[in-house]
């Protein structure tokens, strides 16, 4: 059966910058799930794709070739970013971690059971530990 796994933005970082705190870790879970389909949620793009990323050609290359590999299938978040925005400014009267908005985005593409996931790779694992453990998601971070 084939293992679906959800990838933080952190992760793509870690696996691509030598410098990065993460850059073991990542290589690490890297050579976990080569065998897995990678969900990429579209609003990583962003956080990835930014300014300073992109000057950096050999990187960017790297980044594009798993990307497009078939491997990897994107989520859009029309249908889960209005409900990550009202999340996001109501934060402070909430229970839920305080959170950017990728990640309250990431949060429900998470809690959505239509979105097979098997896996989360994050190294903010109390960002989306409570939703992970209603959905049996198991968390990987190192």
């Amino acid at each position: 059966m084939k293992k679906y796994i959800l990838i933080d933005s952190g992760y793509w970082f870690g696996l691509l910058d030598k410098r990065d705190s993460y850059h073991e870790p990542s290589k690490a879970i890297a050579d976990l799930i080569k065998n897995y389909k990678i969900i990429v949620p579209y609003p990583s793009m962003y956080e990835v794709l930014n300014s300073k990323f992109i000057k950096d050609k050999q990187k960017l290359t790297q980044f594009e070739e798993i990307m497009k590999s078939n491997k990897v299938e994107f989520i859009y978040d029309e249908t889960y970013r209005d409900e990550a925005l009202n999340n996001t400014y109501s934060i402070h009267r909430k229970t839920v971690p305080q959170i950017s908005l990728v990640d309250s985005i990431i949060r429900e593409i998470l809690k959505d059971i239509n979105v097979k996931i098997d896996f989360l790779v994050t190294f903010n694992q109390k960002d989306f530990k409570d939703v992970c453990d209603i959905r049996n998601i198991e968390l990987i971070s190192e």
